[in-house]
């Protein structure tokens, strides 16, 4: 049954991958349908207006049958199914309204306006509350922007779920997120970074209601203004600001059939020249037992040939996120504001497992009985403050910028080997490890951008990170203290950076090209062995090139290339050996130089009203990869970190989607090849990998609306590992409720399988190692909204802020290799 549904879930994101090109382009207007089409312009400077609301009355009647806003470029389309005498009004502030009409006939089904050109007002207009049907996705010169508030599920959903369907990105069913089939990229939120974000961000994803953000922004090829790592790219997410003048704010809360609960509130309010908002969101989540299956043969050990392994925990625990931001307009030209955000969670899990080991000729020669249970705290609050000065020459401006990041990482994890049946030929004890870890992180930023012409603009900047981490280990064996195997380790790094950019636009060609240096001074000391301590400083030059070509606003040709570095992070430095478990020992590596790659993209995007599709085409390759890899001496498997390796990624991504009425149909799939080598270790490996996504959205009368999904993965061969395919599926519904300032939704995820399976395998010459897990799969949500209020007007921010995202995370970064 499930390998039947799995391949049917995979032929169907084939199906809908396959189709949707020839969907598309089979929709040319029929004899059914009328149009009317224009574009938006300046009567003074003959530009082109973006996002102007227009609004279609039928017949004189004062009911707006239909509301939509202009692209980017001033121009619109619009369908319907009757013929009629409309009435089209056209509303933008700093403009004058106008009305005009349109006759659809049998015999006149497309009437174009061609260029529709608008005074600006001469007297300050009376305040018009109006509302916009929002594109699911757009583009711009430098990234591909999802809507999330346009999305229905966006109601019931997490900011993870919404990843899925964004474009260029997947997210396997152990929740990996991948950009453009890589899992080297940057997460930040409203264009800043905050460490938590590099190390634990599919947890903080996880805990953010999705109906808190606007939309999910993806940079695929970062301009030299951006730090230096990251090969696949940067994802921003950009929260909720909702109007001002006034306020307005919504409360949520939902509930699980896998025992999770979740609630939140946000508000926004304007009190003079001070507009802030603040959104809070917190969660429990208790999931039911997970089982695993552990089987290792060592080729060159008779003693210790097979081992094998079974156990099942589970895992439980609070998180909370809030996010807030304050403006203070000094006066037009002169502007402060302040953002905060705050995660933090506690991470319950334990678990029993049965070890057993056995000889040559499958005798039994060693078993034990091994409880664990580990507690994480960990969390991160960032504070920005930035000022920003503007001039009278539009978009000139100068800002100035400073981050604060504090992120504590506690764990305490006790390893009891029981004194029971099961024990024989091994040891009993118990192993107890208290770590104290925390990060202090000071960001420093000034930017410059300079718009020349209306064809020429320049940037320049600096920024400065400062780095202080610090961990303190103590461990305990049977209730002794153990000081020889303490570790008090401190890992410092500075960053020094400067870039420029220049960015050449004219009507149908862009080019922009930049440089950045960047100096980097790293040290770590260790408090009771300072023989083992370390420095290093390194200079990189990291250049950057776009082109662009787009033949009408719809469509558009970039190529690009660029050079990446990451460095490692105190995860991978950190040489405290880990022995909880006994058979299975990691440690990090406190010599570990940054890894450098090059990567060239290819991209072809065409984005309208009715359908969008984007291929993405890249080549990337690293020849000193940062590669975990494993040993395995006297049956102990030994993990750690080491620059051995090197990288080509072959990798094509396609997203695709097409709205017809009320049924909209989309796929997002990335196809991935990797060949990896490791001359040091006398390995080479590689294959193909597949990330696939699609599903439907329909709505239905009386504000009722219907989702299902779908996905498919498999992850290309690692240099000692592989991992088998991953499913995933959800369906859900929602209604708004009291003239739509109540939502009810309902959603399942993985409705057919109560357990999901996944298997992953290391192997090598000397070993051969499979992980089977099981893990929960049917769920369903039930989630409650209400808003209130009234704003009209944004939260003002400096367009330019901090955004470190250099670091290579470890441990289960969303963001890691």
């Amino acid at each position: 049954m499930k390998n039947k549904l799995m391949i049917s879930i995979h032929y169907f994101c084939l199906f809908i991958f396959c189709s949707l090109p020839v969907l598309a382009y089979s929709q040319a207007p029929k004899n059914s349908v009328y149009e009317v089409k224009g574009q938006a312009i300046d009567s003074l400077s003959k530009q082109t207006i973006p996002y102007e609301t227009i609004s279609f009355a039928l017949n004189d009647s004062k009911n707006v049958i239909k509301r939509m806003a202009c692209d980017i470029n001033g121009k619109f389309t619009c369908t319907f199914q009757q013929p009629g005498h409309y009435i089209i009004t056209f509303q933008s502030i700093g403009y004058q309204n106008k009305i005009l009409s349109a006759d659809l006939k049998d015999q006149n089904h497309l009437i174009n306006f061609g260029k529709i050109f608008f005074p600006k007002s001469s007297e300050k207009l009376n305040e018009v509350v109006v509302s916009a049907v929002k594109p699911l996705v757009s583009v711009e010169t430098d990234k591909i922007i999802y809507n999330a508030d346009a999305d229905p599920e966006s109601k019931t959903a997490n900011v993870l779920d919404i990843l899925r369907k964004t474009p260029l990105i997947t997210v396997d069913s152990n929740d990996e997120i991948q950009l453009k089939g890589s899992s080297s990229y940057k997460i930040q939120i409203n264009g800043k970074s905050s460490v938590l974000l590099s190390q634990n961000a599919k947890e903080v994803l996880k805990s953010m209601p999705a109906s808190s953000i606007k939309s999910i922004e993806v940079i695929t090829n970062p301009s030299s203004k951006y730090d230096a790592e990251g090969i696949g790219g940067i994802i921003n997410i950009v929260t909720n600001k909702k109007k001002l003048q006034g306020y307005t704010g919504s409360i949520n809360a939902g509930t699980s059939t896998d025992n999770g609960f979740n609630s939140g509130l946000y508000t926004a309010a304007q009190i003079g020249k001070l507009n802030f908002s603040i959104n809070y969101n917190a969660s429990y989540q208790n999931s039911r037992y997970t089982q695993n299956d552990y089987y290792q043969e060592n080729y060159n050990d008779n003693t210790n040939r097979y081992l094998s392994s079974a156990g099942r925990g589970k895992d439980s625990g609070p998180s909370q996120y809030g996010y807030g931001e304050a403006s203070y307009e000094v006066d037009s030209l002169n502007l402060i504001s302040f953002s905060f955000n705050r995660y933090q969670g506690n991470f319950f899990y334990k678990n029993n497992q049965l070890t057993e080991v056995r000889d040559i000729n499958s005798l039994l020669t060693q078993s034990y009985d091994n409880a664990t249970s580990d507690k994480y705290t960990y969390g991160s609050t960032t504070a920005n403050i930035d000022y920003q000065k503007s001039y009278k020459k539009p978009d000139e401006l100068l800002t100035f910028s400073y981050q604060i990041d504090y992120h504590p990482n506690n764990s305490k994890n006790l390893s009891d080997v029981l004194r029971d049946s099961t024990l024989l030929n091994y040891t009993p004890q118990a192993i107890y490890i208290n770590d104290h870890s925390h990060s202090t992180e000071h960001t420093f930023q000034a930017d410059y951008v300079n718009p020349i012409t209306k064809v020429h603009n320049i940037e320049l900047g600096v920024k400065t990170i400062l780095r202080r981490n610090k961990s303190d280990t103590q461990y305990q064996k049977d209730d002794v203290e153990q000081p020889n195997r303490e570790d008090n380790f401190n890992y410092n790094q500075d960053i020094y950076a400067a870039y420029t950019t220049y960015h050449l636009k004219l009507k149908k060609i862009g080019f922009k090209t930049g440089i950045r240096v960047e100096h980097t001074r790293t040290d770590g000391k260790f408090v009771s062995n300072n023989t083992a301590d370390f420095d290093n400083h390194y200079t990189e030059y990291i250049p950057s090139v776009m082109l662009s070509y787009q033949p009408d606003p719809a469509k558009s040709i970039r190529f690009s290339y660029t050079q990446r570095i990451e460095r490692p992070g105190i995860w991978y430095l950190n040489p405290y050996v880990n022995d909880a478990d006994p058979k299975n020992i990691s440690q990090g590596n406190p010599k570990l130089n940054p890894e450098k790659s090059n990567s060239f993209d290819l991209s072809l995007s065409h984005f309208s009203s009715k359908w969008n599709v984007n291929l993405d085409l890249s080549y990337s390759a690293s020849h000193n990869s940062i590669e975990g890899y494993t040993k395995v001496i006297d049956g102990i498997s030994y993990r750690s970190y080491d620059n051995i390796g090197s990288n080509q990624y072959y990798n094509a991504s396609f997203y695709g989607s097409l709205t017809l009425g009320k049924f909209f149909v989309y796929a997002n799939s990335a196809l991935r090849y990797r060949k990896i080598k490791s001359s040091q270790l006398d390995i080479q490996s590689g294959g193909w990998g597949e990330n696939s996504y699609c599903g439907i959205q329909y709505s239905f009368p009386k504000n009722f609306k219907f989702y299902m999904n779908g996905s498919y993965s498999l992850s290309p061969a690692g240099l000692q590992s592989k991992s088998h395919s991953y499913y995933y599926t959800s369906l859900g519904v929602n209604k708004d409720l009291f003239k739509k300032k109540v939502t009810l939704s309902i959603s399942g995820r993985d409705v057919f399988w109560y357990n999901k399976k996944s298997t992953y395998i290391s192997q090598d010459v000397n070993f051969y190692r499979r992980s089977d897990y099981y893990n929960p799969g049917r769920c369903f949500t039930v989630r409650v909204s209400y808003r209130f209020g009234e704003l009209k007007e944004r939260v003002k921010k400096a367009a330019h802020g901090i955004s470190n995202d250099d670091l290579k995370a470890g441990g289960s970064s969303g963001s890691s290799k």
